[in-house]
Order: structure tokens, then C-alpha cells, then sequence
């Protein structure tokens, strides 16, 4: 190979080098096999549940947090829990409905989400994952910093729908409650999860229904 050869290969290899686009840094992890993906989000979704088990929250503690929370949402005009909860509590069917909502869908859609990311949109994946992983561990900082009692507890006026009408062993002293801090419950990871599986199905989708999602 002549010297002018190898001055050519050089200076194509450094266009190429230069038009290609830079790789940022990012949080995002790529896509594991199955196996690995398994663990990694039962051992975050564990660490969650620990995490509400460990954090020494007294009841006083995240009342005060709660009202703090509470006199803050109503100087912004955002308190709407109270008429929402009043609409859904004197209606059994829906309170029902709402309740078992509440308790079991983000255990079953946000899994089938996932599913649905890792074996049909493969290049999607990572990111979306990354961000519920991440989301999720951040939600861990604070029940572990600021525990906050939910507003069903804390705001005045509220209808406990879950224990009103026995939602999963909730009205049950030594039902599933039982196994977790319930005055660690904000941020609530059921509306953090429910607006991730909506971004990711609208984002990743390819149907003309994806907006149905929100």
C-alpha cells in the first residue's frame, strides 16, 4: 500500500468519524435478555416495597407533611380531591370499580407494558424502561425522606372508598395493609405509573387508537 494511499484511507475515515453523530451519556441502559430484564425490575419493584416496610414514618410525622402538601395545593386551586372523592363515594358501583382500579391495575397493566415493549418494540425499550426504573427509585428517596400521609387519611372530609367498601382486605386489621407504611404514600406510584404506560404506548405505538392511552 503507497503512502498516498494510506494519506486517503485516513482522511476518509476521519469524514466519516466527523459526520457521524455524537453518543450523549445518558442514564439509559441497553436492552438485556429476558432473564435480566426480569430481575432488574423485580429487584426495583422489592426495593419499593422495602423501602415503604423500612421507612420509620411516625403518624405524625406524615400528617404534618400531608397538610403542609394540602394548604399548598389549595393556595395553587388544585385541591379537587374532595369533590372527586364525593362523586365516586356515594356511588357503590363505582366506588367498587374505582377501588379495585385503584388496588390491582397497576400491578397487571404496567407489567403487560413492559411485555409488550420488550418483545414488539425492541428499540423503544430502553428508554422507557430506564425511565420507570428511574422514576421509581426516585419515589424511594422521598418515602424515605418525606413520607406524606395519602389524602384518603389526611384531608378533611374524605371517604376512605378501600375500607367504605372492603376493597382487597382493606377494612381487615390483619389484611394486606398490614404489610406496608400507609403513611408513606406520596408521590403515589399508581398515577406515576398509569402516565408511564400511557407515554409509552402513544410513543411506541404505530396505531391511529394510541391516544386512547391518556
Amino acid at each position: 500500500m503507497t503512502r498516498l494511499e494510506v494519506r486517503r484511507r485516513a482522511l476518509r475515515y476521519d469524514l466519516v468519524r466527523q459526520s457521524a453523530p455524537a453518543r450523549r451519556a445518558g442514564l439509559t441502559w441497553p436492552r438485556l435478555p429476558a432473564a435480566a430484564e426480569v430481575a432488574i425490575i423485580g429487584a426495583g419493584y422489592l426495593a419499593y416495597a422495602l423501602v415503604r416496610l423500612a421507612v420509620q414514618a411516625g403518624r405524625h410525622a406524615a400528617f404534618v407533611h400531608a397538610a403542609e402538601l394540602w394548604r399548598a395545593e389549595r393556595w395553587l386551586h388544585l385541591d379537587v380531591e374532595p369533590s372527586l372523592n364525593h362523586l365516586v363515594a356515594v356511588r357503590p358501583a363505582l366506588a367498587e370499580a374505582t377501588g379495585y382500579y385503584y388496588g390491582l391495575l397497576h400491578f397487571i397493566v404496567t407489567p403487560l407494558v413492559l411485555g409488550w415493549l420488550y418483545l414488539g418494540r425492541p428499540p423503544a425499550f430502553p428508554r422507557l424502561r430506564s425511565a420507570l426504573v428511574l422514576a421509581t427509585s426516585a419515589a424511594n428517596i422521598v418515602f424515605w425522606t418525606w413520607p406524606v400521609a395519602p389524602p384518603r387519611y389526611s384531608v378533611p372530609g374524605m371517604t376512605d372508598i378501600l375500607v367504605s367498601h372492603h376493597v382487597l382486605g382493606a377494612a381487615d386489621p390483619h389484611g394486606p395493609d398490614r404489610l406496608v407504611n400507609l403513611h408513606a404514600a406520596m408521590p403515589s406510584l399508581h398515577v406515576a405509573w398509569a402516565t408511564w404506560c400511557a407515554v409509552a404506548v402513544i410513543t411506541a405505538s404505530r396505531s391511529r387508537w394510541r391516544q386512547l392511552a391518556c
